[in-house]
C-alpha cells in the first residue's frame, strides 16, 4: 500500500531530492540489505526517479520487476547458526 502525499508538489519533491543527494554525499544513503548487488548499484538512480516523478509503490513496483530484491535472505536462529528463507518481496 503507497503512502498518501497530500500537497506532493514540485517544491516539496525538490526538497526531497536534495535529502537524497545530501545523504549520497556524506555516504549515509540507506541500502536495505534485503536489495541483491544489481539492487545495491541501481537504487541511488531510482529512488531519485520515485521522488522526481513517482511514488513509493512505483520504486516498490520497480525494485520487484527488475529482479532486484534477494530471493533469499539469512536470519539468525535463536540457538545460534544461521536460516535461510525465501523473501515474500521478489515476487
Amino acid at each position: 500500500m503507497a503512502l498518501h502525499y497530500e500537497n506532493l508538489d514540485k517544491r516539496t519533491r525538490q526538497f526531497m531530492l536534495n535529502e537524497v543527494n545530501l545523504d549520497v554525499s556524506r555516504g549515509t544513503l540507506y541500502i536495505s540489505p534485503r536489495l541483491n548487488e544489481r539492487g545495491e548499484q541501481n537504487y541511488e538512480s531510482l529512488l531519485k526517479d520515485a521522488v522526481h516523478s513517482h511514488d513509493d509503490a512505483w520504486l516498490a513496483s520497480e525494485l520487484r520487476s527488475r529482479g532486484y530484491i534477494r530471493a533469499f535472505e539469512q536470519r539468525r536462529k535463536p540457538q545460534g547458526g544461521f536460516h535461510r528463507q525465501g523473501t515474500r518481496y521478489c515476487s
